[in-house]
C-alpha cells in the first residue's frame, strides 16, 4: 500500500515536468488571406521581338549542329553517337540548310511559333546525338 503514492507521487511530477516544458503561447493560424507568391504573368512579346528570338535560336541550332558534326568527325568520339550524327544529317540536314537561310521577319505570329516548335524539337535531338558522341 505504501507503493500506490509514491507512484502517485512520480506521475504527478512527471505530468507536471511534461507541462511546463510545453510553451503556452499561441502559435500562428495558418491563412490564406496573407501575401502569397504570384507567379509572373506570361510575357507577351511583339511579332517583331518574337522574330528576333526565333532567328537568335535558329541561329544556335545551326552552331549546335555544326558543332556535333566536328565532334563525330573525331575518332575518339564514341560509335552510337556517330550513327546519330549521321541519321541526324540524312533527316535534317537540308532542312537545318533551309533554316539558316530563313528570313523570319516577315512571318505571321502561327508560323513563327511553328518554327519555334520545330527548332524546339532539333534542339533535342541534337542534344541526344552529343550526348551520345561525349558519354557513353
Amino acid at each position: 500500500m505504501k507503493r500506490k503514492p509514491f507512484y502517485l507521487l512520480l506521475c504527478t511530477i512527471f505530468c507536471y515536468s511534461l507541462l511546463c516544458g510545453c510553451s503556452h503561447e499561441e502559435e500562428p493560424e495558418f491563412s490564406l488571406s496573407g501575401e502569397l507568391n504570384q507567379i509572373p504573368t506570361p510575357t507577351t512579346y511583339s511579332d517583331e521581338e518574337l522574330a528576333i528570338q526565333v532567328s537568335d535560336f535558329r541561329d544556335h541550332v545551326v552552331t549546335f549542329y555544326q558543332e556535333i558534326q566536328t565532334l563525330s568527325a573525331d575518332n575518339t568520339s564514341y560509335e552510337k553517337g556517330r550513327e546519330l550524327v549521321e541519321a541526324i544529317e540524312k533527316q535534317y540536314g537540308e532542312r537545318i540548310e533551309e533554316l539558316a537561310a530563313t528570313d523570319f521577319t516577315e512571318l505571321s505570329r502561327t508560323e513563327l511559333d511553328s518554327y519555334m516548335t520545330e527548332l524546339t524539337s532539333l534542339t533535342t535531338k541534337i542534344r541526344e546525338a552529343k550526348d551520345a558522341l561525349t558519354l557513353d
